[in-house]
């Protein structure tokens, strides 16, 4: 049937490949063996119809009506597998018109559930549906589902758009989040840098208080020795007695009033901020 010229049997091969794939074979899902399609004469590329002629004309197709229309279809499946040609094609094309058939079935699914939107595709199945369907092979075949792949997409759209939205609202909301605990931290800083001062200025008055009360109560106690020992011993026992004697401190003073004493002398046993015990204690010290 075809011609030996090797050029135009090319040609011949070229055009019933059209013819072929994807309108008069697929494959079968169930086996993943080729099989027989049927196809409308009118949806069979033009530059083909003499050789399907001939091939009707050999009984290797059979043309018939049906529905008011004329079909064409493989006469015996053994054509697909003993043709070496079209084995080859089939071969290759076999993902391809697997995923044809799979898309019209979609396609028919969401027609008959009154277009639901839970039949649409979506994500990588869809990209691959949009890719096959713009093959120039098999961009007549799947015409008829133009209108579920267009449905598909604008829901994709919009899904993918509502995706980022939300993704976008929540980098928002944890920038938020996240500027607000960093003004927490910085309020808590400031509150301790704060309470630090505080008592970093209570501990430096505190030592300082003690510092000077320390200075202060060593003068008077050198102060105290310096005074006693200048006193004579036959001094020093009547004003211990005068102590024991009663009235501590007061008493003390009209015993030392008594007695001849120089001036400073005088002043220091006489202030009223040396204590009675500090003063005996010395007195005593001094008498030995």
């Amino acid at each position: 049937m075809l011609a030996r010229d090797p050029i135009a049997r090319e040609s011949q091969l070229a055009n019933l490949h059209s013819a072929f794939i994807p309108w008069l074979a697929t494959i079968n899902p169930d086996n993943d063996q080729p099989t027989r399609r049927v196809a409308r004469l009118v949806d069979l590329p033009a530059q083909a119809r003499p050789l399907i002629d001939t091939l009707v004309a050999r009984r290797l197709l059979i043309e018939d009506v049906r529905g008011g229309e004329i079909v064409v279809e493989v006469a015996l499946e053994s054509l697909l597998r003993q043709w070496k040609e079209l084995a080859q094609w089939l071969a290759t094309e076999r993902e391809d018109l697997k995923e044809a058939d799979n898309l019209e079935r979609a396609a028919a699914a969401w027609e008959s559930s009154g277009r639901g939107h839970a039949w649409l595709l979506e994500g990588a199945r869809l990209t691959g549906a949009e890719s096959l369907a713009s093959k120039p092979a098999f961009r007549n075949r799947l015409k008829n589902v133009r209108s579920f792949l267009i449905t598909s997409r604008r829901r994709e759209n919009d899904r993918i758009v509502a995706a980022k939205q939300a993704d976008l609202k929540a980098a928002r909301d944890k920038q938020e989040a996240a500027e607000r605990q960093a003004a927490e931290l910085r309020k808590s800083a400031r509150v301790l840098r704060a309470v630090l001062a505080a008592v970093t200025l209570i501990a430096a008055v505190a030592i300082f208080g003690f510092v000077q009360a320390s200075i202060t109560a060593e003068e008077a106690t050198a102060g105290t020795c310096q005074a006693t020992s200048m006193l004579p011993a036959s001094e020093v026992q009547p004003i211990l007695r005068g102590a024991r004697l009663g009235g501590g401190m007061p008493r003390a003073k009209q015993v030392l009033a008594s007695h001849v004493l120089t001036e400073p002398v005088r002043n220091l046993i006489t202030r009223q901020t040396v204590l009675p015990g500090a003063l005996l204690q010395s007195l005593r010290m001094a008498a030995r």
